[in-house]
């Protein structure tokens, strides 16, 4: 055990005489190791493998194989310059170069394909993804463009014959939709037509400001068809407006006692009422031929 201690001891002795570098070698096979220059330190430097420099010819791309169209487009957006766009028709890549996040374009984009459409800058806020933040940045660069007007309905350049025209007719005129286009054709058959301008302010409902408003519009060339004094029965008589129910029964009872109705003041005389406005009215209406209806 001595004589082994006193030669360790020995062969330290000159191993320190000589300088003879000691060289421990890593475990590590994926380390290279690179020779001192001749004259320099005896020492070996270490270069892991990950930083080995390129082949001749060779470039680093730092983009990974596996993108997406999406992130493909997005950096064509961020090649572009920001312009203008409608969200109804942008590609994917002018709306990236405006500031939009891939996700919010790829959102844009599927809302599209379902059908779905942007009326107004702020429908864009409908989209989930979208934020106020982010709207504020591209809202500068929103732009679409008002739907196309719908041609409007061709007016009429004549009058309008009120015992003529149907209900969609009178909707051309202004202030008359279909609800008071339809009281005044109600109103006109009930009559059996008019014979007066005026009577068309008498429709249920129709305020007189319309009246006036259309009253120029208007005109009576068709002859109204009247009342058939002489062949209606009571029940028809009550149906007309200006006739009540009572007055149709004496009506047609005195054409029964005294024959038929041969002049309106045979009619006058019968109906007995000292109503002479209505009786007034009445008269443009009275056919006194036996076989009219």
């Amino acid at each position: 055990m001595a004589w082994a201690i006193i030669a360790l001891l020995a062969i330290r002795f000159w191993l320190s005489v000589h300088e003879v570098p000691l060289t421990v070698h890593p475990s590590n096979s994926s380390a290279e190791t690179v020779d001192a220059p001749k004259g320099g330190s005896a020492d070996r430097r270490q270069i892991p493998a990950s930083r080995k420099p390129a082949h001749h010819g060779e470039q680093e791309d730092p983009r990974q194989a596996t993108d997406s169209p999406e992130d493909i487009y997005a950096r064509r957006g961020d090649e572009l310059k920001p312009e203008v766009f409608d969200p109804n028709t942008a590609s994917f890549e002018v709306m990236a170069a405006a500031g939009l996040p891939r996700r919010v374009v790829h959102t844009i984009l599927n809302y599209r394909e379902k059908g779905g459409k942007f009326y107004k800058k702020e429908d864009l806020l409908k989209i989930y993804v979208m934020t106020d933040s982010i709207y504020a940045r591209v809202e500068q660069w929103v732009d679409i463009p008002p739907p196309p007007k719908s041609p409007a309905r061709e007016r009429p350049r004549v009058l309008i014959d009120i015992n003529a025209a149907g209900p969609e007719e009178w909707t051309w005129l202004p202030g008359i939709g279909k609800g008071y286009a339809g009281r005044i054709c109600r109103f006109r058959d009930a009559l059996h037509g008019f014979v007066s301008i005026d009577q068309v302010g008498e429709t249920f409902g129709l305020p007189d400001t319309v009246f006036q408003r259309i009253r120029p519009m208007i005109t009576l060339d068709t002859r109204a068809e009247g009342i058939a004094i002489n062949a209606w029965t009571a029940e028809e008589l009550a149906g007309h407006p200006y006739i009540r129910p009572k007055e149709a029964r004496i009506l047609t009872n005195y054409r029964m006692q005294h024959g038929p109705y041969r002049q309106p003041e045979d009619v006058r005389a019968a109906m007995a009422i000292p109503d002479t406005h209505r009786l007034q009215l009445l008269v443009p209406y009275w056919r006194f031929g036996e076989e009219e209806r």
